[in-house]
């Protein structure tokens, strides 16, 4: 694809947006704003006093304490910015590499002229090379060669040394583990007689090779005994995939000399297997076969705890058996492949591979023992079906006709028979581009699988086709970017309604804190205010009458509006959680109605094979597959908006306003109550008028906390800005891709059908071959019979001759 789009590399500067939200600095306001409390000697003796006292007391504290927060600026010392670095550390190493990396963001971001600051940035591309965002992590370490500061200069030989392992990325897992064209001699011979190429180059870099060489002179600023081992390594490794075998191997014996023992351990012991391995292949491309003997053997006395480096000395006795094989010793070989565990991943190659040194050994019994178990272990290993071939010409070697008979005949059967099973089916995608292009496009394609769309008898040998698995890599790597990017775009929304939020500062935790407090502090002023109107209006009945009726009718709406909610949002969510219901609904009839239609199909098409029949089917299959993928893609645009409205309802709570509104009802009440009454006492007035002033603070410090959310928000709205921009593009992008992608997709699968038909007489082909080749073996064991009895039948006559010769010349 033009350009690949991934979850990671979409959601990553909107990564920055959730640190922007909880790593700015608050704006001060001067803490003297909050009124003292007023000395416990004025306490009255009145119980009532007492209670608005004491509840007067506790709002003013709750009051200091959110101007505190509101004016403290947000610092960290450098012991807890070491310890947040430790635990995102940690947290890479236990694979959890995303939330490693928003800490590690936030660090290099917001402290970088801190100590932690240079190690954090150094970190991140570590977490970023994990997430696969190859560039981004570039970006990284060449900001840290850029920073010339004392504390960044101490990362500069691993930015370095992991500078050059992008610029020479590694394979996907489990590369090593698959057969390569060695073990498979037919198709190494099939790819040569169409002029391909049998061997495999390394993969492009994320740098130009004039970045890389520049890298080099980098490398060359640090003295040969100044360089970290990470370095000597990653250095040596790019000197041995760029042809330079000598100079490899010079700098990988510095890091792990030969004559010194790989299970002694000692400095840099991690780097130490890895590095002597390259040096012993380097060794073998220069063609010295018995330094590189020794080199892996010296590696196989090794005995490493962590896996990947058990890896690593499994593939040294491969090595060495691959050396002895191709020397001759065979007995050496086998000596070595019988090393390598059952649990190993390499142990399936390393069971093939024995099979053709056991026949050049001439032991065809134990080579049709090793044939067996591998087939046993690994059924679908792609190299069984030449397995299979090659056991029944093992069997021809040995003059087992009847065996190899069978086991030829058993093969074309079996090939023979997929194929007559597979023919409607397979000539159903002889023009079908289409209907596949459909089936792609509506089918969740990150889940996506050949099996799918294939018949259960061809999906086997379709995983044998390249073109085929990539084809589906393809469409799963599509699908799972454009749900990541589905998923980025409905985090950044949310993130947008957060900003957009009436009461900011419940965004974050430690604001949030305090505003619910200030929120509870109101409710205890109002209390205290109830308080004091029913104390001044103890001697008014009517007052007191109409004061219990207002309160109660103030309780039952705050519980009501708690309990309700807004009910316009509340009927805009149901709306469209029945609309989902209905497409949901839809989507199983559609589902239904296709895989009807597709099982009549199948279990008419040995009846019906006119192509009439075939269009008809595909017309209709094409159509359903088509309104099935637009029913999925409008349910989940309904998933969206319905997840956007309940987050939208979630930040705007208007419960929440509704009880500030009904509570400003009842204060204003209670303000005329007060101000009617007529038997004010001082004590009364005095606390009336702190909680008046009480209560202009609390709106105060209220204002104060959402100007500091405010601050920390001002970054991350640029940022969502920024990325609101970046993701529309990149649907634009993914889009138009996505297009392309589905037509060269439905003409791969398309491609494939005609392959796996292909394949299947090729080696129906070869079955038949292999019965042919028991007749010309059958043949030629026979002619030799015959050649060796006339031999000696002439041997005889001479011999005759020759004494009836002397016996006429004994006459004579």
């Amino acid at each position: 694809m033009a350009q690949r789009l991934t979850k990671r590399q979409t959601r990553s500067r909107s990564v920055g947006v959730a640190l922007a939200l909880g790593c700015c600095a608050l704006i001060v306001i001067p803490a003297a704003s909050v009124s003292a409390a007023p000395s416990a000697k004025s306490v009255s003796s009145d119980e009532t006093i007492t209670k608005v006292d004491r509840r007067l007391d506790s709002v003013a504290l709750v009051i200091r304490e959110a101007a505190k927060a509101g004016a403290a600026l947000e610092q960290q010392s450098n012991a807890v910015l070491a310890k947040r670095l430790v635990e995102a550390q940690l947290l890479l190493e236990e694979g959890e590499a995303e939330r490693a990396a928003i800490i590690f963001y936030d660090l290099a971001t917001n402290f970088a002229s801190t100590p932690a600051g240079p190690e954090a940035l150094v970190s991140l591309g570590e977490a970023l090379i994990r997430l696969d965002m190859r560039r981004w992590a570039v970006e990284c370490f060449v900001a840290n060669l850029s920073d010339k500061s004392p504390g960044a200069r101490r990362f500069n030989q691993q930015s370095v040394a992991r500078l050059l392992d992008l610029s020479a990325p590694r394979r996907e897992r489990g590369f090593v583990e698959r057969p390569g064209l060695s073990a498979m001699p037919e198709t190494r011979g099939r790819l040569r007689s169409l002029g391909l190429p049998t061997t495999q180059k390394p993969l492009p870099g994320a740098l130009s090779p004039e970045s890389a060489r520049r890298l080099v002179d980098w490398v060359k600023l640090f003295p040969g005994d100044a360089r970290e081992p990470q370095l000597r390594y990653a250095y040596g490794r790019y000197l041995y995939l760029n042809g330079a075998y000598q100079e490899a191997i010079d700098e990988l014996d510095a890091l792990s000399p030969i004559s010194v023992p790989l299970s002694k351990g000692g400095p840099g012991a991690k780097w130490r297997v890895r590095a002597a391995y390259i040096a012993a292949a380097s060794t073998v491309a220069q063609g010295k076969f018995d330094e590189a003997t020794d080199r892996f053997r010296n590696i196989t006395r090794a005995k490493p705890s962590a896996p990947r480096d058990r890896e690593i000395v499994e593939l040294a006795w491969l090595g060495r058996a691959r050396i002895q094989y191709d020397l001759g010793d065979y007995e050496g070989a086998l000596s070595a492949y019988r090393r390598i565990p059952r649990a190993s991943p390499l142990f399936a190659e390393a069971v093939y591979e024995t099979v053709w040194a056991l026949m050049r050994d001439n032991r065809p019994d134990q080579a049709v023992a090793a044939i067996e178990l591998l087939l046993q272990y690994e059924p679908n290993n792609p190299a069984a079906p030449e397995l299979k071939q090659l056991r029944g010409k093992i069997m021809i070697r040995q003059r087992d006709w009847q065996a190899a008979e069978e086991e030829f005949v058993l093969l074309q059967r079996e090939f023979a028979s997929a194929a007559r099973g597979l023919r409607h089916t397979l000539s159903l995608g002889a023009g079908a581009a289409e209907y596949f292009k459909a089936v792609i496009a509506g089918a969740d394609m990150e889940h996506f699988s050949l099996d799918g769309v294939l018949p259960v008898q061809a999906a086997p040998i379709a995983r044998r086709l390249d073109r085929a698995v990539q084809a589906e890599t393809v469409a799963r790597e599509l699908g799972g970017v454009a749900r990541e990017l589905r998923e980025t775009r409905a985090m950044l929304r949310r993130m947008e309604l957060a900003a957009e939020a009436r009461e900011r500062a419940r965004l974050f935790n430690d604001l949030g804190a305090h505003r619910s407090s200030l929120d509870r502090a109101r409710d205890e002023l109002l209390d205290s205010a109830e308080l004091l109107a029913e104390r001044v209006a103890v001697n008014d009945s009517s007052l007191r009458t109409d004061l219990k009726s207002k309160k109660q009718k103030l309780r039952r709406e705050l519980t009501r509006a708690a309990r309700d909610g807004d009910g316009e949002d509340e009927q805009k969510i149901a709306a469209l959680g029945t609309a989902l219901t209905s497409i949901e609904g839809a989507i199983i009839e559609l589902q239904a109605e296709l895989i009807g239609a597709e099982r009549y199909y199948v279990a008419s098409r040995a009846e019906q094979q006119s192509s009439a029949t075939q269009e008809a089917f595909l017309t209709q299959a094409t159509a359903l597959r088509t309104a099935l993928g637009e029913h999925e893609r409008d349910a989940a645009e309904l998933r969206s908006e319905l997840e956007e409205q309940r987050v939208r309802l979630r930040f705007a709570d208007p419960s929440r306003a509704r009880k500030r509104q009904l509570q400003k009802l009842y204060r204003d009440y209670l303000e005329r109550v007060f101000t009617a009454a007529k038997s004010k006492t001082d004590e009364a007035k005095g606390r009336w008028a702190r909680m008046r002033t009480l209560e202009q603070q609390v709106e105060l410090a209220n204002a104060q906390l959402e100007r500091a959310a405010s601050t920390r928000l001002s970054a991350a709205t640029a940022v969502l800005k920024e990325e609101r921009a970046n993701l529309d593009l990149y649907q634009r992008q993914l889009e138009e891709l996505g297009g392309r992608a589905h037509e060269v997709l439905g003409e791969v699968m398309q491609a494939t059908f005609r392959d796996v038909a292909s394949e299947l007489a090729h080696w129906e082909v070869r079955s038949e071959v292999g019965l042919l080749d028991i007749q010309w073996a059958i043949k030629q064991v026979e002619s030799d019979a015959a050649q060796r009895a006339e031999q000696r039948r002439d041997r005889d006559l001479r011999v005759l001759d020759d004494v009836v010769d002397k016996a006429l010349e004994e006459l004579r």
